[in-house]
């Protein structure tokens, strides 16, 4: 008699534990997407707002770019989609040197420009070398750039300069070497090794961190000549776990939208010689007289639906910030979702 009420008890109290998880569960449902969508709010406005900046720029609407813009912060958590540079552009062409002076100290901070060159390349027809401020400014351009990088992650750091290295040395070898030449055969097997020890570098790096690197760990500037070092080998590596990771970073803010998809365009372009998914990659020879082409796009009535899910805008809005050629077959009132 005792066993059987214990029975009971023991069923009963399983039975509520069942009503319990059941409630827990569905609390889950219910919770987590409004938490996803709370996270991503302000991220998707920012993107909006640095697309919006960006076609404004073209246009060569500089009032607005400067009514927008002038109203972001300088630093936050979503640097990644800063615009001090087009700040710079427009204060300039407005003629208010001393105020985009003060916009492109923020820009170079925020790693907006990969170098003195590249910042002098950029505002060249301005004609700045006999401003006191500019010269400032260049001067201390390294101290200010690296104004930040003792908050990143220097362990994880360090692992991805190694594989940046080690990639460049190989290749600086093959591009240095006589054409047809034996040292340029052995720099090409040097490649490919290089390649294979850096895909094993690379995934005790997602082993050991279980995410993608970020602005975060690594840095702004790094992470642009990052992917174009991890495209040479980003096809050996388990591509399930690099694009969930990609997918995940893109979220969280810590790699630009067109990161990830730029990484696997190149992929299936280059090595696989398919179509690209999304868009987001080309080289020289896709332009022509200053104007890209679109390469190709595989399924193309679905690529706006795998855009969204890199919070990449659709493709019709790409020549509004470009001259650009969209694929013959790409019909925008016929997109797919």
């Amino acid at each position: 008699m005792a066993d059987a009420i214990l029975n009971f008890q023991i069923r009963q109290y399983f039975l509520l534990y069942i009503q319990l998880m059941k409630h827990y569960l569905l609390y889950l449902f219910l919770i987590i997407p409004f938490l996803s969508f709370a996270q991503s709010k302000e991220l998707l406005q920012r993107i909006d707002r640095y697309n919006t900046i960006r076609r404004l720029d073209y246009e060569q609407k500089y009032d607005s770019v400067i009514a927008i813009a002038g109203k972001l912060p300088f630093r936050d958590s979503l640097y990644i989609y800063s615009t001090e540079e087009f700040m710079v552009e427009a204060l300039l062409h407005k003629g208010d040197t001393t105020r985009a002076m003060r916009y492109l100290e923020k820009a170079i901070e925020n790693q907006s420009y990969e170098s003195v060159k590249n910042m002098y390349y950029s505002l060249e027809a301005f004609k700045l070398d006999s401003n006191k401020q500019y010269k400032a400014l260049v001067a201390n351009f390294d101290k200010l750039f690296s104004k930040y990088t003792g908050t990143l992650n220097l362990p994880l750091l360090q692992l991805c300069l190694e594989i940046y290295y080690t990639d460049s040395r190989s290749r600086y070898l093959y591009l240095m070497a006589e054409p047809g030449s034996k040292m340029q055969l052995y720099a090409d097997s040097l490649q490919y090794k290089s390649d294979l020890m850096n895909v094993e570098a690379m995934k005790n790096i997602l082993l050991q961190y279980k995410r993608f690197p970020g602005i975060s760990d690594i840095g702004k500037s790094f992470h642009k000549n990052f992917k174009h070092i991890l495209a040479h080998f980003s096809y050996l590596l388990p591509q399930d776990v690099l694009i969930q990771y990609l997918k995940e970073a893109t979220m969280k803010g810590e790699i630009p939208n067109f990161y990830g998809p730029f990484l696997i365009d190149k992929r299936a372009w280059q090595y696989n010689q398919v179509p690209e998914i999304y868009g987001e990659y080309g080289d020289a020879s896709d332009y022509k007289d200053g104007v890209y082409h679109c390469p190709p796009i595989a399924d193309i009535d679905y690529v706006d639906k795998r855009r969204a899910e890199f919070l990449l805008p659709p493709l019709y809005t790409v020549p509004m910030t470009g001259k650009v050629v969209l694929p013959k077959d790409y019909d925008a009132a016929k997109q797919k979702h």
